[in-house]
């Protein structure tokens, strides 16, 4: 079986997380968003109230608060912190006031470079903390998704 030099996973896996969240500045950097797609761009143009706006019995301040709850899962995971969190208490954020709704986009942020800072430091890439790191991009691509897409409608 063929391995994965470790510095090269680590690279690949960062260059999909900072687009996810940073979009990319370029289209020759592009992986799968469109140009300046990403969740701190998108949160951006988003003002409290919009973020406040119930779609499909959710509202994107709550697929916000989702997506920075799984980040801190994952930055816990891959540095052995087991502890259990509540996923429930994310989708009970409705409605943000403007202070509030800063908050929320900064605590993503913080969380954000919190990971990346792990990313780097991490050298035992093994097949669970791969997994979960991967599944989170995943996972946060969705959220992305359809954060855009209420986004849209508003």
């Amino acid at each position: 079986m063929k391995t994965i030099n470790q510095t090269d996973f680590t690279q690949a896996l960062s260059i999909l997380f900072r687009e996810t969240f940073e979009g990319m500045p370029t289209p020759e950097e592009l992986v799968y968003l469109d140009l300046d797609a990403g969740i701190f761009v998108t949160l951006g143009v988003i003002d409290a109230s919009q973020a406040s706006t119930e779609t499909n019995s959710s509202t994107i301040a709550a697929h916000s608060e989702h997506a920075r709850l799984y980040l801190e899962l994952l930055d816990n995971y891959l540095n052995k912190d087991l502890r259990i969190i509540d996923f429930k208490q994310s989708w009970r954020v409705k409605t943000v006031g403007e202070d509030e709704w800063d908050a929320l986009r900064e605590n993503i942020s913080k969380t954000y470079r919190k990971v990346s800072e792990t990313f780097q430091k991490n050298d035992d890439w093994e097949l669970d903390s791969i997994t979960v790191a991967m599944g989170i991009i995943a996972h946060t691509a969705y959220h992305l998704g359809a954060i855009r897409q209420m986004a849209k409608n508003l």
